[in-house]
């Protein structure tokens, strides 16, 4: 029951005090009563009239309220923060109330009831809640908040500002404060944490070593009885936990990375997104319950920006965080995980409020979201009055470049300016990394519809962008996904709206449908991830190998064997060229000793064709060791031997070659000129330019005494000459076996025969060599 003290007073006031805690009573009645007394003394001088009494007796109440605050205010601290003096109300005639005094509680004893009446009691009033933070921004805690704007509209400064960050000569209008408390009050870098979009790092710790510093630096604020009590509960559990690192590392994709430096322009070290993703783990590894984000999705794929935020809107939620985050260019799935959204433009918030009431908002301006378009994208675009011509540079023509962030034209325009200046050499192929990255969706748009109009003009473009939104995805025709490793898991057209992928990705078992009116790039990212192909128990690059689209064509085969015909000139031509000075030095040399009768000729060429196997061998074996598994041939024995056989082969004869020609010939220069001449032929009837079956019956007996014509037979005939498997050939499917007999004559069959004549041929410039240095002799007497 519920102890209640009354204490009289002269008109009749009642001043009830509810108590819960009996101690508590006693403490307060000598004051209470001190308090009523001293009222009660002071009204004996009172005078008899209405007024003078009604002044009284206001007076009486405020001295006896401010008696009974400082009462509470001498009790112990931990009762004093539960203890609180409220009014109390009784209803007369049971229809109007009208006040019975002050009522002392205890919250933390109160019964449901009470709790209910008492919160009403204190937000009953919440209209005239109207003080300002931020130009009408009043934010509340447990909320993931999205600032969106276009570049310089004052996001940046924004967010330093509310963090503290800002330059202090700078001047600044308006007051920020943190529950009440000024920055003058409180040090705010403590409290909460701006993560800017620069990404400064120590160059030489490693990832690991970057977040355990950061984390033991930054402490663990106000979370340490909490982690006591999880250590114990986990040990009687017999929980081994996973240190929080390797939590935060998996989460922003830094598992992978772990031990490797963050590196810097002179030491190699993660990637650009890879630094990204660290100095995000750098900030929200700490204790802080406050966090400003600076772009953090630069460099990042829509994945691992969704990956992200769904990480943060959790901790939001769960730990009654504060988290208001800066994006250029969120997805539609990204955009739909915050609570609130901020809209700048042209410094000024133009929109605060929830994201599920955005749209209508701007319908009721006049602007409505078309079908098929993210929402953020159609925020940012709404605000848009330039308007552009084909290279959207001419309006910008007579400005000065500048500094970056600081004076001179913005990003999105020098990234424009980036490609014009590669456009002055006219190049048919363009390569673009990340040209959207740091843009808005309004100039990531800007940048590719400049892209559209260089592919219109007969160019090629490849790019690589890391988070392209719905539109600039449907702008691509083909696409090129690769995972970890390096692996391509797709390659091919999109199809209008993405359907060909997407039609590729649901064929495979488990993958789950795409949503209506999701990203396919956000979709396509996800269905593939680590995570999701560890579940599924998948591997999409195998399954990619085995599909349809990864059939090799014409080109692909061509490329092979175009690649072979070099690496068999390049290192023929090299070895018999630097063996050339060598010999015809030598020669001398045998000319002399041999009319001193030291030793036969035969014994000079013997042992000079001996000492080049060795030598041959290893060259041979160092090439196919690197080739080999680079250009991805078939893993059987028979065909690694045979590809080092017809190497080393080669480059026997070629090295033989090159010696028969010095015996021949009367000096090095004319040596060296008649190998250039027959570097030629050599070239030309090796079946590459022309192949054999298409060569004039008169001349088709060069190229069967062509030794590289053989070495190429080799080579190519013993990795693809029994796959059966199909290429794409003008358009229809074609066995490899067969289109390497109908276009260049080599069978299976052969190989024996191409075997025994690539050992034929160095044998032949082996003898010819020591045939020509003993019965050749051109020295003048």
């Amino acid at each position: 029951m519920d102890q209640m003290a009354e204490i009289g007073g002269r008109n009749g006031m009642i001043i009830s005090s509810s108590f819960h805690d009996h101690h508590l009573q006693q403490q307060l009645a000598s004051s209470f009563m001190n308090a009523a007394a001293s009222s009660a003394s002071s009204s004996d001088n009172a005078t008899s009239t209405t007024e003078e009494e009604e002044n009284y007796d206001d007076g009486i109440d405020d001295h006896h309220q401010l008696q009974l605050w400082a009462a509470i205010e001498r009790l112990p601290t931990f009762t004093r923060l539960r203890t609180s003096l409220i009014d109390h109300k009784i209803l007369n005639d049971g229809k109007r109330e009208e006040a019975a005094g002050k009522t002392l509680i205890d919250v933390t004893k109160l019964r449901a009831l009470e709790r209910r009446v008492l919160v009403e009691k204190l937000v009953t009033k919440i209209e005239d809640d109207n003080r300002l933070l931020l130009q009408k921004l009043k934010q509340r805690i447990e909320k993931l908040t999205l600032l969106l704007g276009s570049p310089g509209c004052g996001k940046t400064t924004l967010l330093q500002a509310i963090a503290g960050r800002l330059n202090q000569s700078l001047q600044v209008t308006g007051e920020i404060s943190y529950n009440g408390y000024k920055f003058n009050e409180f040090v705010p870098q403590k409290t909460s944490t701006y993560i800017s979009q620069n990404d400064l790092h120590i160059s030489e710790m490693t990832v690991r070593e970057t977040l355990d510093f950061s984390a033991r630096c930054q402490g663990i604020g106000s979370r340490g009885e909490i982690m006591k009590e999880v250590s114990r509960r986990e040990k009687q559990a017999g929980i081994i936990p996973e240190p929080d690192l390797d939590t935060y590392m998996k989460i922003l994709g830094l598992d992978i990375c772990a031990d490797t430096i963050v590196g810097d322009a002179m030491n190699r070290g993660i990637s650009g997104g890879q630094k990204r993703r660290l100095t995000t783990g750098e900030m929200i590894i700490g204790p802080t319950r406050a966090l400003f984000m600076d772009e953090i999705s630069n460099g990042l794929d829509s994945s691992t920006t969704f990956q992200i935020v769904t990480c943060l809107q959790q901790s939001a939620h769960i730990t009654d965080s504060t988290i208001l985050v800066s994006l250029l260019q969120p997805a539609p799935e990204t955009f739909n995980l915050f609570d609130d959204i901020i809209l700048m433009a042209e410094r000024t918030i133009v929109y605060q409020g929830p994201c599920s009431n955005v749209l209508e908002f701007f319908e009721h301006c006049g602007f409505k979201c078309p079908p098929r378009k993210g929402v953020a994208d159609f925020l940012q675009e709404a605000f848009v009055q330039e308007v552009l011509q084909l290279i959207e540079l001419d309006e910008i023509k007579d400005a000065l470049v500048g500094i970056p962030d600081i004076r001179g034209i913005s990003h999105e325009q020098r990234k424009r300016l980036t490609i014009a200046v590669e456009l002055v050499s006219n190049p048919s192929i363009i390569f673009m990394d990340e040209p959207t990255t740091g843009l808005d969706a309004r100039a990531a748009a800007i940048v590719m519809r400049v892209v559209k109009n260089i592919v219109q003009t007969m160019r090629t473009v490849v790019c690589t962008i890391h988070q392209p939104s719905i539109d600039i995805f449907a702008a691509f025709d083909e696409l090129i996904l690769m995972k970890g490793g390096g692996q391509m898991i797709y390659s091919g057209e999109l199809g209008q709206h993405s359907s060909k992928l997407i039609e590729y990705f649901e064929g495979i078992s488990g993958v789950p449908k795409i949503e209506e009116i999701y990203n396919p790039a956000t979709w396509m990212l996800e269905v593939t991830s680590p995570s999701t192909e560890a579940q599924l128990g998948l591997d999409f690059a195998r399954l990619y190998k085995m599909s349809s689209l990864c059939q090799d064509d014409e080109q692909d085969f061509l490329m092979v064997l175009g690649a072979m015909y070099i690496f068999v000139q390049v290192m023929g031509i090299s070895n018999s060229s630097s063996v050339i000075p060598f010999i015809a030095t030598e020669r001398t040399l045998v000319y002399r000793e041999r009319f001193a009768g030291m030793y036969s000729s035969w014994a000079y060429s013997s042992t000079q064709v001996i000492i080049e196997i060795p030598y041959s061998f290893l060259q041979a074996l160092l090439f196919s060791t690197i080739t080999y598994p680079a250009i991805d041939f078939y893993w059987t024995a028979h065909k690694v031997f045979l590809y080092f056989y017809t190497m080393f082969c080669t480059m026997l004869f070629f090295n033989y070659f090159g010696m028969m020609l010095v015996a021949l010939t009367p000096s090095y220069q004319a040596a060296s000129i008649f190998a250039s001449f027959c570097h030629t032929m050599l070239n030309l009837f090796a079946g590459f330019l022309i192949p054999g079956p298409k060569i004039p019956k008169w001349w088709i007996w060069a190229y069967w005494i062509c030794p590289t014509a053989w070495s190429l037979n080799g080579f190519i005939t013993s990795q693809y000459g029994d796959i059966k498997k199909e290429i794409i050939v003008h358009g229809e499917p074609i066995a490899i076996s067969v289109f390497l007999e109908s276009n260049y004559g080599y069978q299976y069959k052969d190989l024996p025969v191409v075997a025994t004549v690539l050992l034929a041929f160095p044998l032949f410039f082996a003898a010819a060599f020591a045939y020509a240095i003993s019965k050749l002799n051109f020295q003048k007497r």
